[in-house]
């Protein structure tokens, strides 16, 4: 199965948590592996989403059953939540552990080449594991920690805000 196959969404929308509790639905992933990243999103990078229902969607009706998908479920919500794209052109490939370090993951190389097969120009990897080869048309942007890859997807200026859009339009109302 190829990674243009397996796309990963993820939704974040502002829950009423006065009323209700933040909710969490994962198809295809986990609910506990979800609830782990969600918690190093949160101490990390700083992210306030446990006021957040959020929502995570694996296609083609695939069931991660691995870590290396950690890297690229995390960057879709913290994406979702600061509401800025992931350029299409990108593929994100780790486990995170709990510290927010980025973690090995096997068959790298593999799956590098098979992303640049797909037609991937960047890829962001744990900076231990890079291929031994350069891979032609892909370029490798190593990554020691959780927020050094959020930092390849949009601006540090982006993260340092912190507040997800639903956030900002609470604060209008």
């Amino acid at each position: 199965m190829g990674l243009s196959e397996c796309v990963r969404q993820a939704l974040c929308s502002y829950a009423n948590t006065k009323t209700e509790s933040a909710r969490r639905n994962a198809t295809g992933v986990s609910f506990n592996r979800l609830s782990l990243l969600l918690a190093v999103l949160i101490k990390h990078a700083k992210l306030k989403l446990f006021m957040q229902d959020v929502f995570v969607n694996v296609t083609a009706g695939i069931q991660l059953k691995e870590t290396s998908s950690d890297l690229a479920i995390a960057v879709a919500v913290a994406s979702s939540y600061i509401d800025h794209t992931i350029p299409s052109d990108m593929v994100f490939v780790g486990e995170i552990g709990l510290g927010g370090e980025l973690r090995r993951s096997p068959y790298m190389e593999k799956r590098l080449v098979e992303a640049a097969k797909f037609g991937f120009k960047r890829a962001v990897v744990p900076a231990g594991d890079l291929p031994k080869s350069v891979i032609k048309g892909l370029k490798i942007f190593p990554c020691a920690t959780l927020l050094d890859a959020l930092y390849q997807v949009a601006p540090k200026e982006a993260w340092r805000n912190k507040k997800g859009r639903a956030d900002r339009e609470e604060e209008v109302e």
